[in-house]
């Protein structure tokens, strides 16, 4: 078959002709790849706008995965060592202290409250530190004793946590604990303060009272007549005050008949008794000194009234001076001994202990310092790449040599004979697609590189082996330098008498294979070539600047890769065959033996008349059916390989992996491309192992999982610590308990109403049996859950029953009053709530006072939003296939459509408090059709039309529309899911209508014979036009004329 032009092409007129003359057209619909100017594909290559992407230069850095991996060794190393000098495991010993109020018997003194902020900043006072410090064993410094301590009070509570914090756990116990007394000490300092600063006010005011009580009694006046005796108005006012205590008495007894010895008013009564019984104390003492002779008393003679003024004054004096020796008496005892601002409830003990472990943040520090190191060397490794002018990868020979990359082969010594055998193959296979016109087609191709040693012959071995099992007949023409080509006077003989053969064969045509072929183009050959070696001779192959021998296992493999067996052998040529190409004809028309030529260098190419005959061979060669001639061109740092590449059709670049300069491989290239080589791609010898191709990908994602892991490790264990906090899941929802529009049942009520508890917010009416005075009305229940009712205060109401709070409540007031009957009516339930949030038209908070289930919820929300939809038709904005009931953190097993859509009332669940009902934006349902109707376009949708619905809707068939042939289309683009709808056998009802999901693509084509139908159309008019107009010209023209 022939490859090129055919014999009688001008090219084959002219020897001297360039090899542009190769000029082929591509297989139908495909490109030439051998184009009339050589270079052109590569050049269009080169300007598609190759860039460095991030995979030429990972793959070739992964390479060097030993040095990032000890790298981020080391730095997790650093990283350990650095955490483990910063960070020891450490222990927190806890005190609880709650506020104390210490109860006053009377009004004589009343401690200032403390407030906690105030107190907490007072206690890093040095001096108050210094002193916590002197009770451990070894002391402590004060600011060592400020380091290791922390107190945080508790929000609206009087709880206060003491926390130390320490590398030994007796030493944290101790230390703790002797913190927390020193509080309560301190706070006890401050109480004993404050009662001394009174108790010198109260001592300034009983010696003022004492000065007046004296300057009273000193002032005194006496009675005219009956000094001697006892006055009677003396004697009156001590009756007066006996009946007041006695009154008084009779008043406590009352009381006590109510309240117990604790309750306020019988504490105030009883104060009230003890100064009625000093001030008739000093009546009567007043009494008996009216006894004295008239004579010893001094002061004026008044009257009895006057008198009795005068010893009232003198009372009232002395009971003020009783008081306030009372009210110093309590001073002195409650300085003495005072009872403290706090009381230590929770001790600190092995129970309070707690470990911290600083395994997490040693483990995250030697994460960083991995992460880091593994980044550096990262960066090192990705500069060295960077800056690395060796071709390593597929991205960087084609951006180098704008050529694409056709085939690479790795290395041989790590494939097997079967793995080269069907990589040979396949190779074959790939470069025969993209240089011939069929796969029964020859091919002539040149393998040329950058240096000596790249494997060229490698490349040809294996590729003609795969051509000769495929069928084709293989002429392999390599170039050798003259050194390696001494030749003997016998085949200087053999190559003159090949001269003389060649001129007599230019006189006459032979016949080969079946083709003529004109023996003047053979004839042109006039140089001289040496021989080479021996038929029984291998040839040398390179393959990195080795024998193919030293790679390839022994024993006849390379005539495996050739595709003959160990018994033929390589017919090695000399140059004389390039100028009687006949000879070469013969061999490769032989049954065994694939014939080897031997072009030497240097000297023989730079001969235009031989490269003339070279060119005059290869037209002869290429016109023996089913042939392959591979050329294995010098270097092309070799001169020579320039001209003898400029006269092939076909060219292969073949860089070595890791050894290919890129400055000096672009050099090259340009040089062939200057000289009108037809470079057609580019081939990788040794290329590197495509392990890490694909996997990046994947090995990035592990990264990123471990990452998240390692982030995410505080919270795992934060939510393995509160693992008792954590809610458990909601129950299922039983159907049994919905099934109707409201809860009108008891047996239909929850757990949460069967104990109903009251909570913050709720409002109560509180009373007592028997004492409506007493009674408060809309009592609401603090935000911190307590209540106060009486002398009962700060009960805790938030999680009980009103039954359990009715009971707490008389247990508080029972201790200051007689059997108390509390009675507890609710007003308002206001702490149970649920929210309602999404496309409704009432969002927010709401009371769940009452058993509400979800109908009622979203009645009382006003409904769902609704909007105009593009069919100008009101539509509900909710997506009800993603609304949800969520309860304890987990969703409810509701369906909203069947409960909504359908009115399944065994969606209709009871809410319960703090449920969640979230209604989402309703997403845009829509169809696509396009095609061959009036309005295509897209379609919104509420209920899933079908078909034809759809088709309607955008305004029906076109007049050209083909109906039976209607298309939908549905799934992703990478897997898309097709029906054919026959519109005629649904409207007549033989079959179903494909129902729409939204996205689906809805498309009528035209019919395929409208355009003959169009054609025959204008074709009709146009005949009726010119049959018109003829007839008109013939007929009304000659009555015209006539």
């Amino acid at each position: 078959m022939n490859l090129g032009h055919d014999e009688n092409s001008p090219q084959h007129d002219q020897p001297g002709a360039r090899s542009s003359g190769f000029h082929r057209s591509g297989p139908a619909g495909r490109p030439s790849l051998e184009p009339e100017e050589p270079g052109l594909f590569a050049e269009e290559a080169r300007g598609r706008g190759l860039k460095v992407d991030a995979p030429s230069l990972l793959r070739p850095a992964l390479k060097r995965w030993p040095t990032l991996f000890f790298a981020t060794i080391l730095g997790c190393g650093v990283g350990f060592g650095i955490g483990s000098w910063l960070w020891q495991m450490t222990f927190s010993s806890s005190v609880q202290m709650v506020k104390y109020d210490p109860p006053v018997a009377n009004d004589a003194f009343r401690p200032r409250p403390v407030d906690v902020p105030t107190l907490i900043s007072r206690l890093e006072d040095p001096a108050f530190l210094r002193r916590v410090g002197q009770q451990l064993n070894p002391k402590l410094t004060s600011a060592e004793v400020l380091a290791h301590m922390r107190v945080v009070p508790e929000r609206n509570t009087g709880v206060m946590n003491v926390t130390a914090t320490g590398t030994d756990a007796g030493a944290t116990t101790n230390l703790a604990n002797a913190f927390a007394r020193e509080v309560v000490r301190f706070t006890q300092e401050l109480q004993a303060q404050e009662a001394a600063e009174a108790a010198g006010y109260v001592s300034k005011d009983l010696a003022e009272a004492e000065a007046q009580l004296a300057a009273a009694q000193k002032n005194m006046p006496r009675l005219a007549d009956g000094a001697e005796r006892l006055s009677p108005g003396g004697l009156t006012a001590a009756e007066r005050g006996s009946e007041k205590v006695q009154a008084a008495r009779d008043e406590l007894a009352k009381l006590l008949t109510r309240y117990t010895d604790a309750h306020p008013l019988v504490k105030q009564q009883r104060a009230t008794i003890a100064a009625l019984e000093a001030e008739s104390a000093t009546g009567v003492s007043a009494a008996t000194a009216n006894r004295l002779p008239s004579a010893a008393a001094p002061g004026r003679v008044v009257s009895r009234d006057e008198f009795e003024i005068a010893l009232f004054r003198v009372r009232q004096v002395e009971s003020m001076r009783m008081q306030l020796m009372y009210r110093h008496q309590q001073i002195d005892l409650f300085k003495a001994n005072p009872p403290g601002a706090f009381r230590i409830t929770v001790p600190a003990s092995g129970d309070t202990l707690s470990v911290q472990r600083p395994w997490l943040k040693i483990a995250a520090l030697a994460a960083f310092c991995g992460m880091l190191g593994l980044a550096l060397a990262a960066a090192e490794v990705l500069v060295r790449e960077f800056v690395d002018g060796r071709l390593k990868t597929r991205e960087d020979v084609t951006r180098v040599t704008g050529l694409p990359v056709l085939a690479a082969l790795g290395d041989l010594r790590k494939m097997s004979l079967a793995a080269r055998e069907d990589w040979a193959f396949r190779t074959w296979i790939a470069l025969q697609d993209r240089l011939a016109f069929s796969p029964n087609h020859g091919l002539i191709c040149g393998i040329t590189s950058s240096r000596p040693g790249d494997g060229r012959s490698t490349w040809v071995g294996l590729l003609a082996g795969a051509a000769r099992k495929c069928g084709f007949r293989v002429l392999t023409i390599a170039t050798k330098p003259t050194a390696d080509a001494t030749v003997s006077a016998q085949e200087r003989a053999e190559a003159a008498s090949a001269e003389a053969e060649a001129h007599a064969a230019a006189t006459h045509s032979a016949e080969i294979n079946g083709h003529a072929v004109n023996g003047a183009a053979a004839a042109t050959a006039t140089a001289t070539a040496t021989a080479t070696a021996t038929a029984a001779t291998a040839p040398r192959m390179e393959n990195t600047g080795r024998n193919l021998g030293a790679i390839l296992p022994r024993g006849g493999e390379m005539d495996t890769l050739r595709g003959v067996s160990a018994d033929s052998e390589f017919t090695a040529m000399t140059a004389s065959a390039l100028f009687t190409p006949a000879q070469v004809t013969e061999k490769l028309m032989g049954p065994e033996s694939d014939p080897l030529v031997h072009i030497p260098l240097p000297g023989w190419t730079w001969n235009l008349e031989r490269r003339k005959q070279w060119q005059g061979a290869l037209n002869v060669w290429r016109k023996i059916e089913n042939v392959v001639i591979l050329v294995e061109l010098p270097p092309s740092s070799v001169p020579e390989s320039v001209l003898l590449a400029s006269n092939l059709p076909n060219i292969l670049w073949l860089v070595e992996s890791g050894k290919s300069e890129a400055a000096e491989t672009r050099g090259q290239l340009e040089t062939l491309r200057h000289a009108r080589c037809n470079i057609v791609g580019a081939v990788i010898n040794r290329a590197m192992s495509t392990f890490t191709q694909g996997r990046l990908a994947r090995w990035m994602a592990g990264f990123a999982v471990l990452a998240a892991v390692g982030l995410s490790t505080p919270q795992l264990v934060a939510q393995t610590t509160n693992a008792a906090a954590t809610p458990a899941p909601a129950a299922a929802v039983d159907p049994a308990a919905a099934g109707s529009f409201s809860v009108v049942s008891p047996a239909q009520r929850a757990e949460w109403q069967r104990r109903l508890t009251l909570g913050p917010g709720d409002v109560l009416t509180l009373s007592l049996f028997g004492d409506p005075e007493l009674t408060l009305e809309e009592v609401p229940i603090g935000p911190d859950g307590r209540i106060s009712y009486l002398e009962a205060t700060d009960i805790v109401a938030a999680a009980l029953t009103v039954d359990e709070l009715r009971d707490r409540l008389s247990k508080a007031l029972g201790e200051f009053r007689r059997e108390p009957q509390v009675i507890v009516v609710p007003v308002a339930y206001k702490s149970k709530k649920y929210y309602v949030l999404g496309k409704v038209t009432e969002r927010g908070v709401f009371t769940l006072d009452r058993p509400t289930t979800l109908l009622e919820a979203v009645a009382r929300a006003q409904g769902m939003e609704t909007g105009m939809s593009s069919e100008r038709t009101l539509v509900e904005l909710a997506d009800l296939t993603r609304s949800f009931v969520a309860r304890g953190g987990r969703k409810l097993p509701v369906d909203f459509e069947r409960l909504f859509g359908q009115g399944d009332l065994s969606q209709n669940i009871a809410l319960e408090p703090d449920d969640y009902i979230y209604f989402p934006a309703a997403q845009v349902k829509e169809v696509y059709v396009l095609g061959a109707v009036e309005r295509p376009g897209a379609y919104a949708f509420t209920a899933a039309p079908g078909t034809l619905g759809a088709i309607a809707a955008r305004g029906g068939f076109a007049d050209k529309a083909w109906r039976t042939r209607v298309l939908v289309i549905r799934g992703s683009l990478q897997r898309p899911e097709t029906f054919v709808v026959n519109a005629n056998t649904v409207l007549t009802g033989g079959a179903a209508d494909v129902r729409l999901q939204p996205h689906d693509i809805v498309y009528v084509s035209k019919r395929p014979w409208s355009r003959a139908e169009e054609l025959l159309d204008e074709a009709a008019t146009a005949f009726v036009t010119s049959a018109v107009v003829t007839w008109t010209g013939i007929h009304v023209s000659a009555e015209l004329h006539d």
